[in-house]
């Protein structure tokens, strides 16, 4: 990703911050946000089945820990399978459980939600409940139908 273009497209009054895919061509994970927001970036999160980043948010003294998940799809050549996904992304929940501010994660998982029966989903749905993390979307994400994106949250 050139960022010289992406400065030149941030709209006035917002700035921009990307993650570059680690050992791969193209792609990363993004936000852009109000440049008069506090914006802390904390350290890389450490998983081989996603890319991500975990921002802090803070306005007026309230503060929101952000954590943007783009997951790699399991293939052979990815050489990631969906149980390290899961073992790793129930590891993340885990550490986030200490945290007291609010947290939220977003993305797409590719996991069907709106396919109640698929191992994929069943697994996801039990580790949120079991972080006691709430799915905040409940209707479809894709333009083909289904829900595959989601926002977390600890509240």
């Amino acid at each position: 990703m050139d960022i010289t273009n992406i400065g030149d497209v941030t709209p006035s009054g917002y700035k921009f911050r990307h993650k570059a895919h680690t050992g791969k061509r193209g792609g990363g994970v993004d936000i852009l946000y109000l440049d008069d927001i506090g914006l802390e970036m904390h350290s890389a999160i450490k998983a081989k089945s996603y890319e991500s980043v975990h921002v802090m948010l803070t306005v007026g003294g309230f503060s929101v820990h952000i954590i943007i998940i783009c997951r790699l799809h399991p293939t052979k050549k990815s050489k990631v399978k969906s149980s390290d996904f899961f073992a790793e992304f129930a590891t993340l929940l885990d550490e986030l459980s200490s945290i007291s501010d609010e947290v939220i994660i977003a993305d797409d998982y590719s996991i069907h939600l709106d396919k109640p029966t698929e191992t994929e989903t069943k697994h996801l749905v039990e580790l949120l409940h079991s972080a006691n993390m709430l799915r905040n979307v409940k209707e479809r994400t894709h333009v083909s139908g289904g829900i595959i994106g989601l926002v977390i949250s600890n509240t």
